[in-house]
């Protein structure tokens, strides 16, 4: 079986919560000599024992024994990697190792400049990171590649995509938990009446306007409000008036503002299933590592009626 699929039936079928913002007391020396010794030891190169220590390890810890590494053999654990890895399996632990931000970085480049597709890569990444990351995404983008991520986002998207996520850069989306019910409705019938006018033809910078600035608690409410009033699916509505990629990133933020969990087990149902996206699943496995795999095993579970043991079974 593909080492990458042997993580992630590891990582997503164990449940494992690997979300933690805080670096607690781990034993960052003793992991980078494991992970030294099954790239280079007398034997074979054990894929198990890599798998074993970088699934059960936070985003923080990962970093941690990335610099324990360096430290102690005097390379960076990436490089090494690339020496002695190979394949999709390669990708995903290099991916995994390295910083959040210079991955996303790199992401977004690729696929703003032709060398992937980049509409999921687009939604996923502008989606899941907040005012801040993004923020800290711009800087490594800046840095790394000599322009500007909103420079490309300008150049390489057009009309309503692009004032769509330029102002997802630039806006800073309200994050609190807390709920208008009077603002959801009001909300909700200016989306309403943004999509099917009575006076011409859609106004898709309604859409942009509120799906980018109030908080997705907030917008979750908006969402069930609309339903409500008009007994219509808004995802149905922004499908039937609008169209192509700005269409999909609209229904990609409702469906985020829904359940993040739900979003990401969808994608990686979706990566699973359909011939096997490797890209968008080593991309998903960096998200979740930000989200916890048991609530998104568990969305699986519930929004699909089947273990997420049996989709890697069967890929």
């Amino acid at each position: 079986m593909d080492r990458l699929i042997s993580l992630m039936t590891f990582v997503v079928t164990t449940g494992l919560l690997i979300s933690n913002p805080a670096c607690g007391v781990s034993p960052h020396k003793n992991d980078a000599i494991a992970i030294h010794f099954a790239l280079v030891g007398p034997q074979a190169i054990d894929e198990d024992a890599i798998i074993n220590i970088v699934s059960q390890r936070t985003t923080c810890e990962l970093q941690q024994i990335s610099a324990a590494y360096e430290s102690r053999y005097g390379n960076k654990i990436i490089h090494d990697i690339r020496d002695h890895l190979t394949g999709k399996f390669e990708e995903l632990m290099v991916a995994l190792l390295t910083k959040c931000t210079d991955f996303y970085a790199q992401e977004l480049y690729n696929a703003l400049n032709g060398i992937r597709s980049n509409e999921k890569v687009l939604f996923d990444i502008f989606l899941t990171q907040n005012h801040i990351k993004l923020q800290a995404i711009q800087d490594v983008y800046q840095n790394n590649y000599q322009k500007s991520l909103k420079d490309d986002l300008e150049q390489f998207t057009t009309n309503n995509l692009k004032k769509l996520y330029i102002k997802m850069l630039e806006t800073q989306r309200n994050e609190s938990t807390d709920i208008n019910y009077i603002d959801a409705e009001k909300d909700a019938r200016e989306l309403y009446h943004a999509a099917i006018p009575e006076d011409g033809a859609p106004k898709p910078d309604k859409f942009v306007e509120i799906l980018t600035s109030v908080s997705y608690t907030q917008l979750r409410h908006t969402i069930m409000k609309f339903n409500d009033i008009f007994d219509q699916h808004i995802e149905t509505v922004i499908d039937n008036n609008f169209v192509g990629d700005f269409s999909r990133t609209l229904i990609a933020i409702v469906q985020y503002a829904r359940s993040k969990e739900g979003y990401i087990a969808n994608r990686l149902y979706d990566g699973l299933t359909n011939d096997l996206d490797y890209q968008s699943l080593i991309r998903l496995m960096v998200i979740g590592k930000n989200v916890g795999l048991q609530s998104i095993r568990e969305a699986i579970q519930i929004r699909h009626r089947v273990a997420s043991e049996y989709f890697v079974s069967v890929s």
